[in-house]
């Protein structure tokens, strides 16, 4: 029985060959990063995959010149480093953490119209002329922020809490819109009854911290 020989392969079509390759790895770079940023709409998967066969049938061939086997090594070290980086950034894409996600949040945030502004408070005293009753102490008159103080909340502490939470947002790309001190404040003297009593205390105090790229608002006992 006659034996099969595994036939090297010129030198000069192995060297064409991997200038393909090379061409076509800087090729698909340039593709996905046009992807990436948002000029084009789908990723190169086609173009990825077509490479892929090439880098296969380069890779099959015999191979036994030193210098040409060297930079197939490098060609493969390369794209395999490529493809690592480009999963990476499909996966942020696919949470909304990329930097394309990100720029296109801050960008909606400059086009958001500017809130409407909060209508005039009622004072007690025209409330008393129209018969009502003037607001319970502690409690916000309509129109106007609560206080946070009457809640067992340092307001100091409650704005620097504020300026935090902005910035730990803006870092970790979450949208801002619609988050302001009297929201804030709003919220957490509502909440502050139950926070309280979970806590076994009569002062609060808050700390803000990322965790799993959100960021969380904590409630603690204000010693």
């Amino acid at each position: 029985m006659a034996t099969k020989v595994n036939r090297e392969v010129p030198t000069a079509d192995l060297r064409t060959a991997l200038d393909e390759l090379e061409t076509g790895i800087e090729a698909l770079r340039l593709a996905y990063e046009k992807y990436f940023s948002g000029i084009e709409r789908v990723p190169p998967t086609k173009q990825r995959s077509k490479l892929e066969k090439l880098m296969r049938g380069v890779e099959t061939r015999g191979v036994t010149n030193t210098v040409i086997r060297f930079r197939l090594n490098g060609l493969r070290a390369r794209f395999i480093t490529y493809k690592h980086y480009w999963t990476r950034m499909e996966n942020q894409m696919e949470r909304g953490t990329s930097r394309r996600d990100q720029l296109r949040r801050r960008r909606l945030e400059r086009m958001a119209p500017p809130p409407k502004p909060a209508a005039p408070a009622e004072p007690a005293a025209e409330a008393a002329k129209e018969g009502g009753p003037p607001p319970p102490p502690g409690r916000a008159r309509p129109g106007r922020p609560p206080d946070p103080a009457a809640a067992g909340i340092d307001p100091a502490h409650l704005r620097s809490v504020f300026k935090k939470l902005v910035q730990a947002k803006r870092a970790a790309g979450e949208s801002t819109q619609g988050l302001t001190y009297q929201a804030l404040v709003k919220k957490l003297t509502a909440e502050a009854p139950k926070l309280k009593r979970k806590h076994g205390c009569d002062k609060l105090q808050f700390s803000v911290s990322t965790r799993g790229g959100r960021v969380r608002l904590r409630a603690e006992p204000d010693s």
